[in-house]
């Protein structure tokens, strides 16, 4: 029995599972025979991790606990958790597993481009464990570029990839701006202050429209009196227009500062994953 699941291959045996058949074998080969090796078939975690089989991968992965030394299984967690984006369990075993899991270049690499586009509070907990020199250049260039993410006026974009200048002086330039400002704008000139975000239709927009409400309150109350109840709507309509403007004004400066360091990101990721991207295995 032993012989002839030698002789089958493992290629074959990675097919038949994907293909949904011969399951019964898998399990098997996954928990009678694999494990009497008594070390990791490496080979064997890396084409269930090609055909995306988690949860066999999973259960194999868990199965040398005990039989292999505990930090090769912690990497070898870890790099399961990265390729099915679980943040938080990745970080706990990259944690028990650091040095093994740095020493993989390839997985580094990975895991400094996945963490570009992270959750903020996780994002941080990554690169401020990733060790000041890495003795990689890839990955000295992607924390540069999280690094201007987080100090943008204090970073020159000229020290960034040429692919990625515009999209950050797009977002240093967002970040000298502040909401006050754009609210003082707008309570001078409705809408100024969506100018001044760099929202140049919802200017238009804004600008024509509260100069309507205010042309038709003056006429109302020129016409009918301050006191007549048509005068009073449009004066409360024109007063909340113009409040929301005031506010919108401020609120749109904080969203363009998050919507830029988003792009930034975004596109950086993306070029580091077509100039450096790397099999996980």
């Amino acid at each position: 029995m032993r012989l002839k699941i030698r002789t089958f291959g493992l290629g074959n045996c990675i097919e038949t599972i994907k293909s949904g058949k011969w399951r019964l074998f898998y399990f098997i080969f996954l928990f009678f025979f694999e494990p009497a090796a008594g070390q990791v078939n490496y080979s064997f975690v890396k084409h269930l991790s090609e055909v995306k089989l988690s949860k066999e991968h999973f259960t194999y992965i868990s199965q040398q606990s005990g039989k292999c030394p505990e930090d090769s299984i912690n990497y070898l967690k870890a790099k399961y958790y990265l390729q099915y984006v679980n943040d938080s369990l990745f970080l706990h075993f990259y944690f028990k597993s650091k040095s093994l899991f740095i020493s993989d270049s390839n997985a580094f690499v990975a895991a400094n481009i996945h963490f570009l586009t992270r959750d903020t509070a996780l994002q941080k907990v990554w690169y401020n464990s990733v060790p000041t020199s890495t003795g990689s250049k890839k990955v000295e260039q992607i924390n540069t570029c999280y690094s201007a993410s987080v100090y943008p006026t204090k970073t020159d974009g000229s020290i960034l990839p040429i692919a990625l200048q515009s999209d950050f002086a797009r977002y240093k330039r967002s970040q000298s701006k502040k909401p006050w400002a754009a609210a003082a704008l707008s309570a001078a000139v409705p809408g100024l202050g969506k100018m001044y975000a760099g929202r140049k239709r919802s200017f238009y927009f804004t600008f024509f429209s509260q100069l309507t409400y205010g042309v038709q309150s003056y006429e109302s109350i020129k016409k009918l009196g301050v006191s007549h109840p048509f005068s009073i709507f449009s004066l409360s309509l024109f007063g909340v227009f113009y409040a929301a403007n005031i506010y919108g004004s401020y609120q749109d400066v904080r969203k363009v500062k998050k919507e830029t360091k988003t792009q930034f990101l975004i596109n950086a990721q993306k070029y580091y994953h077509f100039n450096f991207g790397t099999p996980l295995y």
